[in-house]
């Protein structure tokens, strides 16, 4: 299990590096949203040491939130502290978290945010309960459902 800054600022960090430019706020947190789904269904084990919440526009993660609020729809400014990022996560965690960007990357992330809106999903299953913590277990599930439809390949 990662803290939540390092894998965001993985993903911060990759976005550099792929396309040149950062991502946005929104593009962050559904990103690390669905890597730790993935890595739920995968491993049995969360990703990330933060629980995920039920926010009005779809599943929120605090301390991203916190962090780029003032950011808005704006794009991440770059600091040093991304390059940190490599050096916490392991080789075979990297080719994974490397996969999802992949794959995930090429939506917007209004896009993204659509993905986690729909009817079947933990979020839409659960947003009446708004502000609180999305199950593990629920999450997890979805993302099993996921996999057994290949909807990933690893």
């Amino acid at each position: 299990m990662y803290s939540t800054l390092t894998i965001s600022n993985f993903f911060i960090f990759k976005s550099w590096e792929e396309t040149g430019v950062s991502i946005t706020p929104l593009k962050l947190i559904k990103i690390v949203y669905y890597a730790h789904g993935w890595y739920l269904a995968l491993t049995g084990k969360p990703l990330i040491n933060e629980n995920i919440i039920i926010g009005d526009y779809g599943p929120i993660i605090d301390s991203i939130y916190v962090e780029y609020k003032n950011s808005r729809n704006k794009r991440i400014k770059k600091t040093n502290v991304y390059f940190e990022s490599y050096n916490r996560i392991n080789d075979e965690n990297i080719i994974f978290l490397n996969k999802i960007f992949d794959i995930y990357s090429k939506y917007t992330d209004l896009q993204l945010a659509t993905l986690a809106h729909k009817k079947d999903t933990p979020w839409f299953q659960e947003k009446i309960n708004k502000g609180s913590e999305l199950s593990n277990d629920l999450i997890k599930d979805f993302f099993l459902k996921k996999s057994n439809e290949n909807e990933l390949n690893f």
